[in-house]
Formats: C-alpha cells, structure tokens, sequence
C-alpha cells in the first residue's frame, strides 16, 4: 500500500474521524485502509483522532469519499450532497441540520428581544428594516 505518514503530531480532522469510522463499520479495518489506499496503522490512528495527515492522504481521501481536502479539514466550502459518498452524505446533512437548529435558537432568542424591547408602536417599522437586512444576506 506504500507509505502514507502523518504530517506529523497533532490530530485528525473530526470530518476524517467521521468518514473513515463509518467506512470501518461497513467494511472492516482491513477492508478499508485497503480500498482507500492507506496503510492499515494510519487508518488506526486517524480513528483515535491521532496524527494529522499528510497532504498526499487527504487528496486519496478526497477522491474516495468525493469531498474537497478543504471540507476535510474542516472548511465551508459549498458541497452538493447529491455527489457526496453516503459517509460524507451523512456527516455533511448532520452538520447541516445541527447549524439550522442553531438559527432557530438565534431566531427565536432575537424575536423574544425583539419583543421584549421595541414599543409596539415602532415594530413594524423596525421589522421591516430587519427583514429587508436579512434577506440580503
């Protein structure tokens, strides 16, 4: 399988923990570092979250699972779930669904201080204003 050390210390990408305990679950240890195409001890330790990797593993990472290396470290690259591998599929709907709750929380803790604080008289005005601003962002 050739060599494929870690970058060093450090540890792995939550993503990359994510993506290859779910390849495990489905195909075994072996199985996996094999298809993937790196050696069984890194798949190991990228499970426990130990060690970086390389640049060279994060692009055979990104070919198999159909992902961007910059979604793989963590980034906020726009990524269409259609062409996702279902591991990255899952992870990436999870995240998704986790940052929407986020909003409605952020939502509702603005409408409540909204309410709390503006007169009655002035919330149409000022709702107005507001929705205008957050439409275009």
């Amino acid at each position: 399988m050739g060599s494929d050390m870690t970058a060093g210390g450090g540890v792995t990408y939550p993503r990359v923990v994510e993506l290859l305990t779910a390849e495990v679950t489905k195909k075994g240890q072996r199985g996996a570092a094999r298809d993937i195409k790196i050696a069984l001890l890194s798949l190991q330790r990228y499970i426990k979250g130990i060690g970086e990797p390389s640049q060279a593993t994060l692009e055979k990472l990104s070919a198999y699972f159909g992902v961007s290396v910059e979604w793989l470290r963590g980034g906020r690259n726009i990524i269409d779930t259609y062409w996702l591998s279902e591991p990255a599929r899952s992870v990436a709907e999870k995240e998704w669904d986790d940052g929407q709750e986020a909003l409605k929380i952020k939502y509702a803790d603005l409408i409540k201080l909204f309410v709390d604080t503006v007169s009655i008289e002035d919330r149409g005005e000022l709702w107005m204003v507001i929705s205008e601003e957050m439409s275009n962002h």
